[in-house]
């Protein structure tokens, strides 16, 4: 079929014209690269058809944004009517000009009906951002980039043979999604035959989500009491892990991939999964500072500090957490490592703990038959789920634990909100059911609820259970408008380098983070190494055009490293998670003096050029930085300072979004308490990464496990001493 014969499902033939238009110029491509646009196209078309219909209609409102733009611009024309003449000043006034930062998209009559509050730069961001994950996730552009997919590396077919034939959530030939596969993935639920719970006389427990913080309380629970655990996304056998990007951007992640604030200033990852956030990312795992929780108490967070250092060691033991094997590091974490080590200045390098199963005695004792290989083969596709069972996700080891002693696990199971009345009796709010999106005119009774559900799920479901009329409204929590407040994340802004001679074993064809790095007496920021597939790495991948072209061509020689910055926890989050949060002017200053690190680091590693990471404005400084830079971190951080002046002039995502729920003994200043119990009521419990009051800049993965654990032990006892 030619291209002028494609139907599709999903895009317009005015959005499909801006994509033709503009893909080309943005991604610098030309020649034979050209034969891979369609192609492209028709896989975001699969993505918009495949996720939520209020998913692709956020990603219409970008295409809408820009097409109103240029028809403003160029009197009524759409952008694939623009002479050449009139495409180079289109996308000059979207990446180059000064006076854009200024221009809303709302100005242009753009549709702002999801909320966002964005410039016509961030929007064109984003439709980059698209692009490029549409065209490099195809496997037809692997030989572009030089990366070589799972199916053809020899180490891992030796472990499964099958994979050579595997297409999960493909076509046969890999480049286009079977939409109806993910459709039928996200779309089954079927409600228990009989009744959500078993309700054979024991306590009726409801755990909404099923990521850390759910599954270590629910391993706590099961056996004593009758629990289901809900959760919104869907549940993966291993080899039902998808292998290509855009399919497990549609059903593995809420949003697809990225959900953006309110202003698309930060891109925010949040799993959608049984087992959450543990399923889909590399690993690692840091113990929590003990400063950090000093300070909570401090504040007046009055949880039993041993019994959570108890939990934390548990926690270690059951996720088997071990530094990763040296021999399945790729040689790009360790040209990093040893960078920052050449830095001096205080820096320290450490190996992270992780619970990848490297090391085969990590499996010793498991229950589990469906490992292929005695060990992590090293495939480097960590963010899309395991396919062959060696990283210990918590649906493999908590939640599995609670499975045995009687759980049940319902997926695809969104709560919409929470019911509570007012118990005269104790003059508390009790929440007497819950009520999902799919079964909206039924309430299933509960008598205990523990929230698990992530941030910025957690506060959005308490928001939309607190209406005016309702008894959670009338609590203080929601009175003082607490519930969504003090939420923060741990932003990252990754610096991307090339080197001349290609790296002896390429950053995708192992683990993908094994160290970090800290500065003495500096605990605002952690370094660490990472690495990902080129549709993923492709939005990270710094410049525009040709620049962006020419360093997606050398994929197998480049590293990156991202800085974690713990923000101020000023923002908010509304009913229906959207997050309204500005990066302070501190947290940019952070950012640009940690970048000068990492990109001083890469240079003393023997990098040719190194980066910040993302589209950069084109009428600034270029910054792109090479040997000559080396040792002249002043420099560095003068050319950053005048190249990084706003938010939006860098890319920032989070993986790890916090608060919404703060937890403190005091009602006028916290939403639970120290026993994870929202004030006011008798029977709802929190216990996530929303409660944390303030940020605490190193992965969160441990801690959030340890309160879940802790609030699990903690709810048990509560009943038990109601009920006795």
């Amino acid at each position: 079929m030619s291209a002028t014969e494609t139907s599709w499902g999903e895009l317009s033939p005015n959005e499909v014209g801006l994509l033709r238009a503009l893909m080309p110029p943005i991604l610098g491509l030309e020649g034979g690269d050209l034969a891979h646009v369609e192609t492209a196209i028709g896989r975001l078309d699969d993505f918009l058809i495949a996720i939520p219909a209020d998913k692709a209609r956020e990603i219409h409102l970008l295409f809408a944004g820009l097409r109103t733009l240029s028809m403003g611009w160029f009197w009524g024309r759409e952008p694939h009517a623009l002479t050449p003449d009139q495409l180079d000043t289109f996308l000059s006034r979207l990446f180059d000009r000064q006076e854009q930062l200024l221009e809303q998209v709302v100005q242009a009559g753009g549709p702002l009906l999801t909320g966002f509050a964005a410039t016509g730069f961030d929007v064109a961001r984003s439709l980059r951002e698209l692009m490029c994950v549409a065209y490099w996730s195809n496997p037809a552009t692997d030989a572009l980039s030089g990366y070589v997919p799972v199916w053809e590396r020899a180490s891992i077919l030796g472990a499964d043979p099958g994979l050579a034939q595997a297409s999960p959530y493909t076509t046969p030939d890999r480049t286009r999604l079977e939409v109806k596969r993910i459709q039928d993935k996200l779309g089954a639920f079927e409600a228990p035959p009989d009744d959500w719970f078993k309700n054979d006389g024991r306590p009726r427990v409801a755990i909404i989500g099923s990521g850390p913080g759910g599954s270590a309380a629910a391993s706590a629970l099961a056996r004593d009491h009758d629990l289901v655990v809900f959760e919104a996304g869907p549940r993966f056998r291993s080899d039902e892990y998808p292998l290509d990007t855009m399919a497990a951007m549609a059903l593995l992640y809420e949003g697809g991939l990225m959900t953006p604030s309110r202003d698309i200033d930060l891109r925010v990852l949040r799993a959608r999964v049984v087992g959450g956030g543990s399923v889909v990312n590399e690993g690692v795992t840091i113990r929590p500072r003990s400063g950090t929780l000093d300070h909570w108490q401090s504040m007046g967070a009055g949880f039993d500090r041993a019994a959570l250092e108890k939990a934390l060691d548990d926690v270690e033991v059951r996720q088997r957490f071990r530094e990763i094997s040296a021999d399945l590091s790729t040689s790009v974490p360790t040209l990093w490592a040893d960078g920052m080590k050449g830095l001096g200045q205080d820096i320290m390098v450490s190996p992270v703990l992780s619970d990848l199963a490297t090391h085969a005695v990590q499996h010793q004792g498991t229950p589990h038959r469906d490992l292929l290989g005695d060990r992590c083969v090293g495939c480097g596709l960590c963010n899309f789920g395991c396919r062959f069972g060696h990283h210990m996700t918590v649906d493999r080891t908590f939640l599995w634990d609670a499975e045995q002693a009687g759980a049940r696990v319902v997926a695809n199971a969104a709560v919409e909100r929470l019911v509570s009345t007012f118990d005269p009796a104790l003059g508390l709010t009790r929440i007497s059911g819950i009520v999902l999106e799919r079964a909206p005119g039924v309430s299933i009774p509960v008598d205990f609820v523990l929230v698990a559900a992530g941030t910025p799920g957690s506060p959005a479901l308490l928001l939309r259970s607190a209406g005016p009329d309702t008894s959670l409204g009338r609590l203080p929590a929601a009175t003082q408008e607490l519930l969504g407040s003090s939420f923060g994340l741990n932003v990252g802004t990754p610096a991307v380098a090339r080197w001349d001679e290609r790296p002896k074993i390429p950053g995708y064809a192992g683990v993908q983070t094994r160290y970090v790095a800290t500065k003495a007496g500096d605990d605002s920021f952690i370094l660490e190494n990472g690495y990902v597939s080129p549709g993923i790495l492709s939005g990270l991948m710094p410049g525009f055009g040709r620049d962006h072209r020419r360093l997606m061509g050398h994929y197998r020689n480049v590293g990156f490293a991202v800085n974690t910055i713990g923000t101020p926890s000023t923002g908010r989050v509304n009913a229906r998670g959207v997050i309204d949060f500005d990066v302070h002017a501190s947290t940019m200053d952070t950012i640009r003096r940690t970048l000068t690190l990492l990109i001083d680091g890469y240079l003393h590693s023997g990098a040719a050029e190194v980066w910040p990471g993302g589209v950069h404005r084109q009428d600034g400084p270029k910054l792109q930085f090479t040997q000559a830079d080396r040792g002249n971190q002043a420099g560095i951080l003068a050319r950053l300072q005048a190249g990084i002046q706003l938010p939006e002039d860098v890319q920032i995502g989070s993986g790890h979004p916090q608060g919404g729920l703060p937890m403190n003994d005091s009602p006028r200043r916290g939403v639970v308490d120290g026993r994870f119990k929202v004030h006011g009521t008798s029977n709802l419990y929190v216990a996530d990464a929303s409660v944390f009051p303030t940020t605490i800049t190193v992965n969160l993965q441990w801690l959030v496990m340890g309160l879940g654990l802790l609030a699990g032990r903690t709810l048990a006892g509560a009943i038990t001493g109601r009920t006795h």
